[in-house]
Parts: structure tokens; sequence; C-alpha cells
């Protein structure tokens, strides 16, 4: 059984000015994305029987010889994700054969909300100075969790920040004037933010949830199983 829900709400605005030899362009966007994922998917079972007890896979099955086993906690994961953008950008054709452009964005960095399911974070900082989560001492250093000294507010992987400047600036150049050549170079700096996936994986792995998987026999009696020997 799987149940996914998603809900994508969006708005954005450009406006170009072409005035005498400046094109200049503003905009912006304002977005909240919004995922629930419940998932069974490794909780049902991944079941093999292959033959090796009795020789023939279907004989296996109906004497209840389990050759493996793979099984999970189910996946229960939603995330919100908040997005704010704005620019400006000027083309100034400085010359016949030289134009210009300039721009700024500016792009804070929301960090996703995990409002249930693999609510964790790691700190840069934590991980260097060798400091482990108090909730969760068996995890690696740099990673914390809620309730952890430090641990961002409203289930957020980490705090927000609102000072993220994005420069851009470039240039074109006809060296002879004919349109048959042109040097260009231009320079910019870009910010991007995590995506719904890259923490994903948490959702179906320890603390949250676990997962087992043996290549030992298994036998069924009456619809519950046992171990012939201890499984990984």
């Amino acid at each position: 059984m799987r149940r996914f829900g998603r809900l994508r709400t969006q708005m954005s605005d450009e406006v170009s000015v072409v005035k005498g030899n400046h094109q200049i362009a503003f905009g912006g966007i304002i977005a909240d994305w919004r995922e629930n994922n419940h998932s069974h998917t490794s909780s049902l079972g991944a079941y093999a029987f292959n033959g090796s007890i009795t020789g023939l896979g279907m004989a296996d099955f109906l004497t209840g010889n389990l050759a493996t086993l793979n099984i999970g906690s189910e996946t229960l994961w939603s995330d919100r994700q908040a997005y704010v953008l704005g620019y400006a950008q000027d083309v100034w054709k400085l010359a016949p054969r030289f134009t210009a452009s300039f721009g700024l964005r500016w792009e804070p960095s929301q960090p996703l909300a995990l409002t249930q399911g693999a609510v964790y974070g790691f700190d840069l900082g934590r991980y260097q100075q060798g400091i482990v989560s108090q909730v969760v001492p068996n995890a690696p250093a740099g990673l914390y969790f809620p309730g952890d000294p430090g641990f961002p507010s409203n289930h957020r992987t980490y705090n927000p920040s609102w000072t993220q400047f994005a420069p851009r600036v470039g240039f074109a150049f006809d060296p002879k004037g004919d349109g048959k050549t042109s040097i260009r170079a231009s320079y910019g700096l870009a910010y991007d933010f995590n995506a719904t996936l890259s923490v994903g994986g948490a959702a179906t792995a320890p603390p949250y949830a676990v997962r087992t998987q043996s290549g030992t026999r298994w036998i069924l009696e009456s619809c519950s199983l046992r171990s012939s020997t201890s499984s990984s």
C-alpha cells in the first residue's frame, strides 16, 4: 500500500523594460512545496523460495521453507519547503560591438521542514569536534536530532540563511564588427538547496526505521516465521 500527497503553490512575476541602450529586468518567486508519503513497500516483505531445501522452488513454497527474507518498517515521511527569490539585471549596450550585463540574485536558503518521519540534521562544526547526539548516542558525529542542544526549531534540517546574494557579470565583444566572431566571458555565483530525496533515505533507516535481510533458512509455521539459524 502506498499513499503519496503533493501540494505545490507558486507565484512569480517578471518585468523587462528597454530604455535607451539598457534592457532592465527584475522579478521574483514565492513558493511553498509540501509532500506526504506513507508506504508499506518494505514492511510487506520480500520472500524467496529457490529450491535450496527440496530442489524445487514451488516445493519449498508449499512446505514453508523460505530461503531469504527482506523486510523493514513502513515508510512515514512528510516535508515542507519554502522558497523565495528576487533578482535584478541590466544588459547595457556600451558600444555597437560591446555589450555588458550585470545582475544580482537574492536567494535565501530555506531548509526542509520534516514534519514526520526522519527528522534529523547535520552540523559540520559538530562533526569536526567529534560531538555525538545526546538523543541518539550511536549516531555518527555531526548528526543531531530533535531534543539535542542547538537543533533547529520547527523540525527544520538547519537554520535558514537570509543573506545569500549571487552576483552575475558578463560581456560580449565583436572584434571585427562583421558578426562572424565574438568574444564572451561571464562570472556568476549560484546557490542551491537540498532536495527532498537528499534526506528521504533516512525514513527507512535507524533510528526511525529498521530493515533486515537474511540469507539463512527460514521456516513458515502457522503464518509466523522462525529462523533455523540466526539472521543478520
